[in-house]
């Protein structure tokens, strides 16, 4: 088998990894501008690869109205290819979003109980318990 694999123990990875995700991540601004084609944006979480948290369940959440599914797909794809690495996601309609804010579903709590970065917030959001 060919290939490369990396020292988890190198001094440097961390650094290495960290130069290595900015110079192909996106901005928060570039990948609003993308997923506005998508439908009527509410809420936009990033987590995960986005800040450079791995242990995220997912790295991006959207919340929004008349989504169109195939759009999104395709969006997601192209910030895949951009940012080289598969993206973990979620979408929901508002309604359905605030119901599962209401009910303290899990993702949900994930996703605010842990490292997040809320680049559009229309809904004013926060999980209170």
């Amino acid at each position: 088998m060919t290939g490369w694999t990396i020292d988890d123990t190198f001094e440097y990875l961390e650094p290495l990894q960290e130069v290595l995700i900015h110079i192909s991540s996106l901005r928060n601004s570039e990948v609003l501008k993308k997923l506005s084609r998508v439908g009527k944006l509410k809420l936009v979480i990033v987590s995960g690869v986005f800040i450079n948290n791995y242990d995220s369940r997912i790295d991006i959440l959207i919340v929004g109205d008349t989504m169109k599914k195939t759009s999104l797909e395709n969006t997601i794809k192209t910030i895949e290819s951009e940012i080289g690495r598969e993206i973990r996601y979620a979408y929901f309609e508002t309604p359905d979003f605030l119901y599962r804010l209401g009910i303290y579903d899990k993702l949900i709590r994930d996703i605010f109980d842990f490292p997040h970065e809320k680049i559009l917030d229309k809904l004013n959001v926060s999980l209170k318990r």
